[in-house]
């Protein structure tokens, strides 16, 4: 296996091992807001705010926001506990995450698509939340961005090949 695969990996390992506390931590307070500490939900709502970011304002998050909060929870975040030790360990015992991976890899990339189209052709001008300037643009892009481009190389990296991580042939 190449460098830049056996470095997609880890990237891809680390990516997701990240993914939960924020999925769990911050994410899901627009559609659990009570189980959070004070603190945190207070820290979200300040970041929306200074940021003009229009889903994590928790009052104001639309329907369909919420709706990929509960894919998010109810489909990755269970994708997520898997794909930690498979990208850990790249083994060959771990083939069988390919198909998952796509599923949700598909799945992000068309929710981020909508979410980032969103951000960038809703005229917020007239509402009291969302992106007014173009530092504000550009943050939430940054802070959603990642969130696009990853699920693009893990389908890069799993859509081309039958086996993620081929079994070693031993030499005689």
């Amino acid at each position: 296996m190449g460098f830049l695969v056996r470095a997609l990996d880890w990237l891809l390992f680390v990516f997701f091992l990240v993914h939960i506390p924020i999925t769990l931590l911050i994410d899901i307070q627009s559609i659990f807001k009570d189980v959070h500490p004070d603190w945190l939900v207070q820290f979200t709502n300040k970041w929306a705010v200074e940021n003009g970011d229009p889903y994590m304002a928790l009052a104001l998050a639309p329907a369909w926001f919420r709706a990929l909060i509960y894919m998010e929870l109810f489909i990755q975040t269970p994708l997520f506990f898997l794909f930690v030790p498979a990208f850990f360990m790249q083994s060959p015992r771990f083939n069988w995450v390919r198909i998952p991976a796509i599923v949700y890899g598909v799945q992000a990339v068309t929710a981020f698509t909508v979410l980032l189209c969103d951000v960038f052709m809703t005229d917020f001008s007239e509402r009291n939340i969302g992106p007014k300037t173009p530092e504000q643009f550009k943050g939430l892009a940054a802070a959603y961005g990642p969130f696009l481009v990853f699920p693009i190389l893990l389908l890069l990296r799993t859509l081309p090949c039958s086996e993620l991580w081929p079994k070693k042939v031993k030499k005689q």
